[in-house]
């Protein structure tokens, strides 16, 4: 077979020299961005200075070459300028990669090997987007793979030439040299949305900078509609989720999702491409150990600065963000950036000269997030391990569903965390262990400042502690022949009974992936923390208990909530259903019925706009849980009631703002506290005993301060009878409460602790907000919740950003209304 003009053209250089007249970066784009100061010692994109790289400086081309990035048209054979080319489609980085890859020794040849997706992406970096035989290249099937082609094309190459081999260390000392290696570090900056470590001058600053304009997205007009002063103004305070604002969705999360997909499939191909630039070929000795260890390829092989300029860069804050992510369902999700970055863990493993990026880089920062790699990943596979282990646990023996778990891509990943954990610590405890004699007297000395250190505060004691007690299993239903009996009170006995054992392999591994991101994520804070407990063999039965937030009506009461995993699950929300109503004698919140009921939109309960509601995809019972917790259990429930909000602010809805709260206060103390405290459901009693025990003298305090307050309000003339008669209620639930404080034995090992010590009040985040657990919730977990509007009589909603600044990357935008 003869080859065709674009092979000659390419085989004698053709593509390189083209790329060289070809403009590195955008001169519109350019000319917005900052010039790095003079005296770097990597060349300058805007500099027209003579340097040994001259390539890499964009000169001043005619005005027509430089066409805006999203407004590329085609010049069709006529020259008539046709449709343009899609920003969305092809993202400008992949373009500026393309014409920077191609002046890289032999990557002409494998680029061609996919002739006509190579043709195609040519002519769309030279603004063709017509593909020469009469069709348009970005409605064609190639299109949604030409924006990754650029970096996988390189990842061939760096696979096809060893690091063995003269060509393998000649090309990545080239993609050193002429910016490759930087450029690739910008978009996984950009991309993963993590700043470098250290800002490098130069090219790569350069190129940071200039993908950081064509990532942000465009400024809002100023004429462009939008509320007015009036309807903007918050009312209640941060992280108690509600406000006033339009009903009209600010954002669309069909975009906000596609936009994140595209990110995560860049971010994927250039993890890959740095396994290959730093491991060609993924090669890793079977039973890799310290002697492998000791005998692996010298990393002199690779240029020398290599190290350095990966420390500097956001590589290791982004590989950091992703292993911390303790939510199984998240990685279930994400399988495919999961194996990526698996796979360059491996590879550094493997560099002895690159094993430092998986220890701490900053000692002294160890316990403010920024935990070395390897620690973060041995995380990961205990959360893996125990997700495989409740798996089976739960399976039974219907061999159906052990066959559909085969082809899920979670299945697959377990043992590639377990392995690349097994690899990264046998190379870092080679490392570690030639800095424990350096180590030695410094940790000594630690160890005596830590014996030198005051008792612990009842605060600390509090949260190690309840902790320990979060997440927990509990036989609640046995089986007596075929028929299903509790051994708790259950509301939804019958809805079990019913349903029988149904085993759906995919709301099985659903159920899993849940139930081990309860196990590490769940809210922890003096304020208020979250508990739960699923029955030992049925994951979808299940009691929460979620403490109330200081500085609200449900201020340390014990509320318990019975849930169940329909048959359906997970197409349709969890059913949950308050049990502390008094039997049904309370309504302690619009948003929760004496029946029990629990008001949503989350559950599907309430109306909301579609984002608001339960989706499969992004939903999780997590966000439930999180949303009663800090949208539910606020400050002023009152204004919980559709319509209400419309009085906050005057003298009247005070007034009956606080008129609702002292009712609210007492049935809290009676029901919440003193009913939990005489008969504890049993799979919570050692929660309750340790929390009240721990905070009753905070407990009292707080009764003494709402009796005072209520009482200075006593004499209003409308509402002073109705708080008159709350204040009567909780005296007499206050004085009870003193008596069974005083019969309460001490936990076991606590008999000496004394509860006035340091007393911090709230924790980290305040009253009414929701404190991270130990492994931190993700992004896709929490998201953005929003309240409902002001508008037709529903209130509102301010925005309250409930996720970690770790994992923006795979951070979808939920939302919840709470009004009924």
């Amino acid at each position: 077979m003869f080859p065709t003009p674009l092979q000659v053209f390419a085989s004698v250089g053709g593509l390189a020299l083209l790329a060289e007249h070809l403009p590195l970066l955008y001169q519109e784009i350019s000319h917005q961005i900052t010039s790095p100061s003079s005296g770097e010692s990597t060349p300058n994109l805007t500099n027209g200075g003579e340097n040994p790289n001259d390539w890499v400086t964009v000169e001043n081309y005619p005005e027509d070459l430089y066409m805006p990035l999203d407004s590329v048209h085609t010049v069709s054979q006529g020259g008539a300028r046709g449709a343009h080319l899609s920003h969305a489609s092809i993202p400008p980085h992949s373009l500026v990669a393309l014409g920077l890859f191609l002046r890289l020794p032999g990557y002409a040849e494998v680029l061609l090997k996919e002739r006509k997706k190579a043709q195609s992406l040519l002519r769309l970096m030279m603004g063709v987007t017509d593909d020469g035989g009469g069709g348009q290249i970005l409605t064609s099937p190639i299109a949604s793979s030409l924006p990754t082609l650029p970096f996988i094309v390189l990842k061939s190459l760096f696979d096809q030439t060893p690091l063995k081999t003269d060509d393998g260390v000649f090309l990545r000392r080239m993609c050193l040299d002429n910016g490759a290696l930087h450029l690739i570090l910008a978009c996984l900056s950009v991309l993963s949305h993590h700043a470098p470590r250290v800002t490098v001058p130069g090219f790569q600053q350069e190129a940071y900078n200039v993908l950081s304009a064509m990532q942000a997205p465009a400024p809002v007009p100023s004429s462009a509609p939008g509320p007015s002063n009036e309807k903007s103004q918050q009312f209640w305070a941060k992280g108690t989720g509600f406000g006033t604002g339009s009903t009209t969705s600010s954002w669309d999360a069909e975009q906000a999702l596609l936009r994140q997909k595209s990110e995560e499939e860049h971010v994927t191909c250039l993890l890959q491409v740095l396994a290959s630039y730093i491991n060609p070929g993924s090669s890793v000795p079977e039973n890799f150990c310290e002697a492998d260890f000791e005998s692996a390829v010298d990393v002199s092989l690779l240029p020398e600065v290599v190290p350095e300029l990966l420390m500097q860069s956001s590589l290791v804050p982004a590989m950091a963000s992703y292993l911390r992510n303790d939510s199984v369902l998240d990685m279930a999700r994400h399988v495919p950036l999961y194996r990526a970055l698996l796979l360059l863990l491996r590879g550094i493993s493997v560099r002895p000269s690159l094993v430092p990026l998986l220890l701490p880089l900053d000692k002294e920062k160890t316990d403010n997030g920024a935990t070395a790699i390897g620690e973060l990943l041995e995380k990961m596979k205990s959360c893996v391990d125990t997700y495989a282990s409740r798996l089976r646990s739960n399976k039974g023996k219907h061999s159906s569903i052990k066959e559909e778990d085969g082809n899920e891509g979670l299945a697959m990943l377990i043992p590639d965390i377990q392995e690349t954990a097994r690899i990264v610590h046998a190379a870092t405890d080679m490392i570690a262990q030639h800095d424990v004699s350096t180590d030695d007297d410094g940790d000594a000395s630690s160890e005596q400042a830590e014996k030198g250190q005051s008792q612990e505060s009842v605060d600390q004691i509090y949260l190690t502690e309840m902790q320990a007690l979060q997440f927990g299993q509990y036989e609640m239903v046995t089986e007596e022949g075929s028929t299903l009996k509790f051994t708790l009170r259950h509301h939804y006995e019958n809805n079990v009974k019913a349903a029988g054992d149904v085993r759906i392999p995919t709301r099985i591994r659903r159920l899993a992936q849940e139930a081990v991101t309860l196990s590490t994520s769940l809210p922890l804070s003096v304020s208020s923390s979250v508990f739960v407990r699923c029955d030992e063999e049925r994951l979808d039965i299940m009691k929460v208990l979620i403490t109330g937030p200081e500085d609200t009506p449900y201020a340390n009461g014990c509320f318990e909530f019975d849930v169940y995993f329909p048959v359906d699950y997970p197409n349709v929300p969890p059913n949950i259903n308050l049990e502390t109503t008094g039997n049904h004698a309370v309504r302690f919140n619009p948003n929760l019925y004496n029946d029990g009921k629990v008001c949503l939109s989350v559950l599907n309960t309430w109306h909301g706009r579609p984002e608001e509601k339960w989706n499969s995809q992004t939903s999780s019972f997590l966000q439930v849980l999180v949303s009663i917790q800090s949208l539910i259990l606020v400050s002023e429930p009152y204004f919980n009631e559709p319509g209400y909000e419309r009085s906050r602010g005057t003298a009247s809805g005070a007034a009956s703002s606080r008129e609702y709260d002292a009712n609210i206060r007492q049935a809290t103390v009676k029901y919440a506290i003193l009913e939990q405290i005489k008969n504890p459901t049993a799979c919570f009693q050692e929660v309750i005993h340790k929390h009240f025990w721990l905070k009753r003298h905070k407990v009292l305090k707080q009764c003494e301060d709402w009796i005072a307050e209520m009482e200075s309000f006593s004499n209003d003339k409308r509402t002073g009878r109705t708080i008159t008669h709350s204040i009567l209620a909780l005296k007499k639930h206050y004085s009870q409460l003193r008596e069974e404080f005083a019969k309460m034995k001490a936990p076991e090992g606590m008999e000496h602790i004394d509860p006035t010590l340091g007393t911090q009040g709230q924790g980290a985040c305040g009253p009414s907000f929701v404190c991270a657990g130990p492994s931190h919730l993700t992004g896709e977990e929490l998201g953005l919740i929003r309240g409902p509007t002001i508008d037709e009589g529903i209130m509102g909603g301010q925005e309250i950003t409930m996720t970690q600044d770790s994992n923006s990357n795979t951070a979808y935008e939920l939302a919840t209304s709470t009004n009924c």
